[in-house]
């Protein structure tokens, strides 16, 4: 069975399904082909598993059928089923598949401490934006305090993805660089993230 990952390029057209016929609220999914449906699931958010009979589309097969609802030309393909579980992997707002453990009865102490880290991370840009306003103006401003912030996030950033590979059994040759955490773009839909200043403080 051959699974993708897609982007919702139609969001305004099937939140409603006014258009298509098919309600699809969602900007990330999953999808796949089985017993003559079309399988898809929202990632965004969590989200219901909707089908649709592939005798009610003009696709033949599921990667068209993305193109033809979604009109994501180039979704991601991989080779887990359905409802595989990765650890130390969670969507937030989204609801465990049956089966699956709750992230926060195997990883508790792993999360907390993540949230520590985020939050002293968020602290010293706060007190970087005291000296520092985040406005258009001050983009080119640099000193020591905003290279002790830019450092300290990648390294953060880096020690959770080396986390999620080890977790999951990863091999590494030699020393863990981007080529091995690039891998993790599509079981964590980094792509699908963003990060944005309060339009308030712009």
């Amino acid at each position: 069975m051959q699974i993708y990952f897609f982007t919702n390029k139609n969001i305004e057209s099937t939140r409603t399904g006014a258009l298509t016929g098919f309600v699809f609220p969602h900007e990330r999914g999953i999808a796949f082909e089985i017993d003559h449906l079309f399988v898809s699931a929202g990632l965004s958010n969590g989200g219901d598993v909707s089908t649709i009979k592939k005798a009610n589309t003009k696709s033949d097969n599921c990667k068209d059928w993305i193109l033809e609802y979604f009109s994501d030309n180039e979704p991601d393909t991989v080779s887990c089923d359905p409802g595989t579980f990765y650890k130390r992997i969670y969507r937030p707002g989204s609801s465990p598949l049956a089966g699956c453990p709750s992230p926060s009865v195997l990883y508790d102490e792993a999360m907390n401490s993540a949230y520590i880290a985020l939050k002293l991370l968020l602290q010293k840009l706060e007190e970087l934006f005291e000296t520092i306003e985040p406005t258009e103006q001050n983009k080119k401003c640099y000193g020591h305090k905003v290279r002790e912030v830019l450092l300290l996030a990648c390294m953060e950033v880096e020690s959770g993805w080396k986390a999620v590979l080890d977790e999951n059994e990863y091999v590494v040759n030699g020393s863990f660089s981007t080529k091995d955490y690039v891998k993790l773009k599509t079981p964590m839909l980094l792509d699908g993230y963003t990060v944005a200043l309060n339009k308030a403080l712009e």
